[in-house]
């Protein structure tokens, strides 16, 4: 209730009964293709700044980045993505002994990238004094990546631009505040991290080694570039095998299980797979598939046709130039602004 300090007459305005809700948009949309790196089950990201972290920059053998930042740049929200990538292709991981326990490091994804990780273990800041009785259940970890190969793999150039993350005072005792794995699981852009503590008794466990010098991940080297990927490769994997008995669903796969997405967008998909997602659309009913032009038609409007009639897919066209990072001029498709439209 308003305080009056004076006389006089007032007016106020009661509210009664519940307030309207204000409609929000439950539209998302889905993105697919190949990334530079990053996870391969979908993830939902709400800026490119974020698909940025996850999954790098702008690659020449793609659309689907340039895709997204027209997404965001055209009043997007929110979409997911889900990396395209062969079955084949191996992740980087690596195993460090933990005393009588072992901490098993994984590149997030698969793909030659994973080769480009490294790693240093250092002293906690908290616990490096001598004599500190907790100095060997504390370490630091710092993870770098390298978007392009080091001129020495073997011992790498580490300056200010390169991508890292530095996690400081980790325990290796699961009960404590800051056991390293909850510090750092689901946290890191670039490793998955577990261990075998559970099977060990918890006064065997110590920090790891020091490794002062970066080293990469070298107990399975990673393998797998973008120029393999085929049109089957978007098809996915329903029990994607990741780590600790986890298993994950990927690529079209994953997509169709999320009942929020809305737009399905494949930037690089050509006849075949265009006429996949419409398919896929059609099926689910519940799902608009975003369709490219082929891009040499782009400008003869007399040879434009749809790939398929539906009436759950649109053919979007032109394409458009933009002011591209890589080539400072680049003709891309017009998916990711169409989509953001169609959002709107």
């Amino acid at each position: 209730m308003p305080e009056y300090l004076a006389p006089g007459v007032y007016i106020e305005e009661i509210d009664i009964g519940p307030k309207p809700i204000e409609g929000v948009s439950t539209s998302t949309a889905a993105f697919l293709g190949p990334t530079e790196r990053g996870p391969i089950d979908p993830q939902l990201i709400t800026s490119f700044e974020e698909f940025q972290r996850s999954y790098g920059g702008f690659i020449p053998e793609s659309f689907l980045a340039y895709s997204i930042d027209g997404f965001f740049r055209n009043g997007g929200k929110r979409c997911y993505v889900a990396r395209a990538y062969k079955k084949e292709w191996a992740f980087g991981t690596e195993d460090i002994k933990a005393g009588e326990g072992t901490i098993t490091i994984k590149a997030t994804g698969p793909g030659e990238w994973g080769n480009r990780i490294y790693y240093k273990i250092e002293d906690a800041t908290l616990h490096k004094k001598e004599g500190d009785l907790e100095r060997d259940k504390f370490f630091s970890l710092a993870v770098y990546y390298f978007p392009k190969p080091p001129d020495d793999p073997d011992n790498p150039k580490i300056d200010p631009d390169t991508p890292f993350e530095k996690y400081d005072n980790l325990s290796v005792i699961p009960s404590s505040n800051s056991y390293y794995k909850n510090m750092i699981a689901g946290i890191s852009k670039f490793i998955r991290i577990w261990d075998d503590f559970d099977t060990k008794d918890i006064t065997t466990l110590k920090r790891p080694e020091l490794v002062t010098s970066a080293k990469r991940l070298e107990k399975d080297k990673a393998s797998g570039n973008n120029s393999e990927i085929i049109d089957d490769d978007y098809d996915g994997e329903d029990e994607k095998p990741l780590d600790n008995g986890k298993f994950i669903k990927t690529g079209l796969i994953g997509i169709q299980e999320i009942e929020d997405v809305s737009l399905l967008c494949i930037p690089d998909a050509g006849e075949t797979l265009s006429k996949k997602i419409i398919g896929i659309c059609e099926d689910k009913k519940n799902k608009f598939a975003i369709i490219n032009t082929p891009m040499d038609a782009a400008g003869n409007y007399g040879a434009i046709e749809p790939y398929e009639d539906s009436k759950y897919g649109a053919t979007y066209f032109p394409w458009v130039y933009i002011y591209d990072p890589l080539t400072k001029n680049k003709k891309t498709s017009s998916a990711g602004r169409s989509c953001c439209r169609n959002l709107c």
